[in-house]
């Protein structure tokens, strides 16, 4: 399993072996060899485990926490500018 197959998953809240399978288009891969990739992938910090079988990448991780920070840093402004002005 290469880094490719990671790469396209980025986009995706989270994804199951299931998931990996129908990206690959491969039937005869093994689950196996997904699992493995995936724990692989788990150990090099590229990937999270969310639950069994269910994964999201870290940079999706890292790109929706920078949104949500930022959100709640404009909220935060939004209540000091009405407490100040209104």
């Amino acid at each position: 399993m290469k880094s490719e197959n990671l790469s396209s998953l980025e986009s995706f809240p989270y994804f199951t072996i299931e998931a990996e399978k129908q990206l690959l288009g491969d039937e005869s891969a093994a689950a196996g060899t997904i699992q493995t990739a995936l724990y692989r992938w788990m150990k090099s910090g590229q990937i999270i485990q969310l639950k069994k079988d269910v994964y999201m990448t870290r940079r999706f991780f890292e790109q929706w926490s920078f949104i949500k920070a930022w959100l709640d840093g404009l909220k935060e402004n939004f209540r000091e500018y009405v407490k100040n002005y209104y």
